[in-house]
């Protein structure tokens, strides 16, 4: 069944944060330590207790504690190094609302190099409902992607695309074809459906289309002669 559609996403992150809370679950922390340490690892950008709280819980379900049907995906992500890749999946299958907004980016920029952060909100807007929450959580993801470097702020609201950033490791393929299956709501997508998903937007993802991925949650498959498909596995879900 398809998970509730919610914000969750609202806070905004620097890729710092991100790799320290990887490396802590890598490593093999206690969950319960990872959270002191964090939160402590957090006090010179954010002073305030309140801020801090509420930025673990975002990244808790993330990289600490996720939904158990993305268990297995994380601990996957987990054997690979914190490249930008592996945080964007995770953010993208964990938080449907992280998702949209880089659906909605990646729409916009394939028409035009530069956007406005209004189209964006219009579309949640569209999506999620006239909330003052909607705008503000949209408003934190998009300055998530100036922090990671996959926007450029030219200042009121107004960003440019980046260069896309190529993927070198091969291992994080299937990590990206979960993801997107998942968050697309589906047991199945065509090869060619993710490698143009606008959802990864930052990421250069041509060589996907001659990987041929078959493992314990994936199966790849072909329907007809030409259409190339990947297949969430009943196994796990």
């Amino acid at each position: 069944m398809p998970r509730k559609i919610e914000i969750g996403f609202d806070r905004y992150f620097k890729r710092a944060w991100m790799d320290y809370c990887f490396n802590l679950m890598a490593s093999g922390t206690d969950p319960k330590q990872v959270r002191e340490l964090f939160l402590e690892f957090l006090m010179k950008d954010l002073p305030g207790k309140d801020a801090r709280r509420k930025t673990f819980t975002v990244i808790k379900r993330i990289w600490v504690s996720p939904l158990k049907e993305l268990e297995p995906l994380r601990d996957d992500a987990l054997k690979e190094k914190p490249d930008m890749i592996v945080h964007w999946v995770m953010c993208m299958a964990a938080y449907p609302f992280f998702s949209a907004v880089a659906d909605i980016t990646g729409r916009l920029l394939s028409l035009n190099d530069t956007i406005h952060k209004r189209q964006i909100v219009k579309r949640l807007y569209e999506k999620y409902g006239d909330r003052e929450i909607v705008e503000r959580a949209g408003r934190h993801v998009l300055r998530t992607f100036v922090e990671w470097g996959v926007l450029n702020s030219k200042g009121r609201g107004v960003y440019q695309s980046t260069e896309k950033i190529q993927i070198e490791n091969r291992r994080v393929f299937p990590l990206i074809v979960e993801a997107t299956i998942r968050t697309n709501s589906k047991r199945i997508l065509p090869v060619k459906e993710i490698v143009q998903n606008f959802t990864l937007f930052p990421f250069q993802l041509e060589q996907l289309s001659y990987e041929n991925i078959d493992n314990d949650r994936i199966e790849y498959t072909r329907h007809g002669l030409d259409k190339e498909m990947y297949v969430l596995k009943n196994t796990f879900r």
